[in-house]
């Protein structure tokens, strides 16, 4: 029965995931106990920023124009807009930015930053930095500051476990 509810949270939730974007390719698998709330779907790995100002102004793969200060995002295949918390181990920040480019160029990275999200992050003297990326709810994709982000996360859970309960599967 526990298997059947973890079962039911993980498919509810899925429904939360931008379109297109039920898995991200890891490079380090994040594996969450099946009894506790369902987690979002998160990535570790290694980051870079790129862009200053030889960038600023050209087009993205979005079509908008790259702004350096930004806080935006090339990420291989999640959806243009998608909205990631971003959250450096090393520093102890995290910041909210949105995928309007693709990329990295180097195999080893997850994700390429802009240069106002590294500076946000406080890595940006780092060139490469270890990461945790998490897709936020696309319902909250105007939601702009990391700060309580955890609390609206764990409402997610507790809803989705709710519905769970309701449902005839159980």
């Amino acid at each position: 029965m526990k298997h059947l509810s973890a079962l039911v949270l993980l498919t509810i939730f899925m429904g939360f995931l931008p379109a297109g974007a039920s898995t991200i390719p890891r490079k380090e698998s994040v594996v969450h106990n099946a009894d506790a709330a369902p987690q979002p779907v998160t990535e570790s790995g290694l980051a870079s920023w790129y862009g200053g100002k030889k960038l600023a102004g050209k087009r993205t793969a979005s079509g908008e124009r790259f702004k350096p200060n930004a806080l935006t995002a090339a990420h291989p295949s999640l959806p243009m807009g998608t909205k990631l918390l971003i959250h450096s181990p090393l520093t102890g920040r995290s910041v909210i930015v949105r995928v309007n480019d693709r990329g990295p160029v180097d195999n080893d990275r997850i994700l390429d930053l802009s240069e106002g999200a590294a500076v946000s992050l406080g890595i940006r003297n780092h060139g490469v930095s270890h990461i945790t990326v998490t897709v936020l709810p696309r319902h909250h994709s105007r939601f702009r500051h990391p700060t309580n982000m955890h609390d609206i996360l764990q409402d997610e859970a507790r809803r989705a476990e709710r519905v769970a309960q309701d449902s005839p599967l159980r």
